[in-house]
C-alpha cells in the first residue's frame, strides 16, 4: 500500500476512503490478498506497514541527498559529464565518417 501516498496518514485515510465507498483492495506484494480494514488489529497492521514503507523512503532519499553531496565533493559537475559525453559522441562521429570517406 505504499503507493497510494507519500506518507502514511495520508495513505491510511485514502485506503479508509475506498474502503467506506466499498472498493475491495487488494494487495500484490500478499499474493492477492484483500487488504481489509475491520478490525483494530487489520487497521494496525496497516498503519504499521505504511510507517515502515515511508522510512524507507526517506531513507532512500536521504542517500540520494548524501551520493549527490559526495559526488559534488569530488568535483563532479553534470553539466561538464555531459558536455564530455557530448563531445566524445561527436569525436567517434568524426572518426566514422573518417573510416567511411577511406574505404
Amino acid at each position: 500500500m505504499p503507493r497510494l501516498g507519500r506518507e502514511q496518514f495520508e495513505t491510511n485515510h485514502i485506503l479508509k476512503q475506498l474502503s467506506l465507498a466499498g472498493v475491495h483492495i487488494f494487495e500484490y506484494q500478499n499474493g492477492w490478498q484483500e487488504v481489509r480494514l475491520e478490525s483494530p488489529i487489520d487497521k494496525l497492521i496497516m498503519s504499521v506497514s505504511n510507517f515502515a514503507a515511508e522510512l524507507e523512503r526517506a531513507k532512500a532519499s536521504q542517500r540520494t541527498r548524501d551520493a549527490l553531496q559526495r559526488k559534488a565533493q569530488r568535483g563532479y559537475n553534470s553539466e561538464a559529464e555531459k558536455l564530455r559525453k557530448e563531445r566524445e559522441r561527436a569525436r567517434a562521429y568524426r572518426l566514422r565518417q573518417r573510416a567511411e570517406e577511406c574505404r
